[in-house]
């Protein structure tokens, strides 16, 4: 794995995995996104109604589909397609994981986001206002040009 890069001091690394998937991977904390839910219901300030991934109409919702979000450094770091791919977060201390699509992308200068049920999965609190960590212990990897399956449900690449 090749350090590619560094926001919030934590380093970013692409290269391959053991199966010679190429991926993106870092450890980070977990701020939490419920951007794409139908209504405000956490009274987040920083809501928006979509998100960056756009399934045949419809954008993710973050109370109910497990995504991640990235910074543009990370779409713009490799060749492939980052948006509508496979993820993977693991929590490093409960050792709970959970596969995810990459469907939203964040600021420039922040790391380690992820959607309401995305943190369910992973044993963290969902409310995007006092939930998630600033510990960095979740593990995430995304598997470049490879769509996501979550939940039985298979998404489209979607290039930048």
């Amino acid at each position: 794995m090749k350090k590619i890069g560094q926001i919030e001091g934590v380093p970013i690394y692409h290269g391959h995995d053991e199966q010679g998937r190429e991926i993106i991977r870092f450890i980070a904390k977990a701020a939490i996104c419920c951007d794409g839910m139908p209504k405000n219901i956490y009274g987040d300030p920083h809501y928006q109604r979509g998100t960056a991934y756009y399934n045949n109409g419809k954008y993710l919702n973050a109370d109910k589909v497990p995504y991640i979000v990235v910074p543009p450094f990370i779409v713009s770091a490799v060749d492939g397609v980052i948006m509508g791919t496979e993820a993977q977060a693991e929590n490093t201390l409960n050792h709970m994981i959970t596969d995810a699509i990459t469907g939203e992308k964040g600021p420039p200068d922040k790391l380690g986001e992820m959607s309401c049920e995305c943190a369910r999965r992973v044993g963290l609190n969902p409310n995007p206002n006092h939930g998630g960590t600033t510990e960095k212990i979740i593990r995430y990897t995304i598997f470049i040009d490879e769509a996501a399956i979550v939940d039985g449900i298979k998404y489209k690449l979607q290039p930048s």
